[in-house]
C-alpha cells in the first residue's frame, strides 16, 4: 500500500512540475527575447550578415591585417586550424584578443571553435 502511494505521489510531483515549470521557462525566454530583438535592431545589414560567416586566417597572432579584417567584416565566429595553434599560452592569447576585437566592433560575443 506503501509502495502505491509513493507512485501515486511521484507522479502527482511530476505533473505539477510539468504543468508549472513551462510557464516560468517562458517568462524566461520572453525576457530574452526582447533583449535580442533589441540589439539585433539596432544592427545594420552589414552587422547582421556579419554574424552569420564563420571565418579562418593564416596567422597564429593579432595583427594589423587581421583587426582590419574584423572591424570592417565583424564576422561573428572564427574557426582555428592548426596553422593557427602553437601553444596553449599563444591559444589563449590569441582567443582574448579575438574575442576582445570582436566584442569592441559589435558589442557581441563571438564563437570560437577548433578544427583540430
Amino acid at each position: 500500500m506503501l509502495k502505491y502511494i509513493r507512485e501515486i505521489l511521484q507522479i502527482l510531483s511530476i505533473s505539477l512540475a510539468i504543468c508549472i515549470f513551462p510557464a516560468l521557462v517562458l517568462a524566461q525566454a520572453n525576457s530574452l527575447d526582447k533583449i535580442i530583438d533589441a540589439k539585433i535592431s539596432t544592427m545594420s545589414l552589414d552587422e547582421k550578415v556579419g554574424q552569420l560567416f564563420i571565418v579562418g586566417f593564416p596567422y597564429t597572432k593579432m595583427n594589423k591585417d587581421l583587426e582590419g579584417f574584423v572591424s570592417s567584416y565583424k564576422p561573428g565566429s572564427f574557426l582555428l586550424f592548426k596553422r593557427n595553434i602553437q601553444s596553449a599560452e599563444q591559444v589563449r592569447k590569441l582567443n582574448l584578443d579575438l574575442y576582445q576585437l570582436a566584442y569592441k566592433t559589435t558589442k557581441l560575443p563571438p564563437l570560437i571553435a577548433i578544427d583540430q
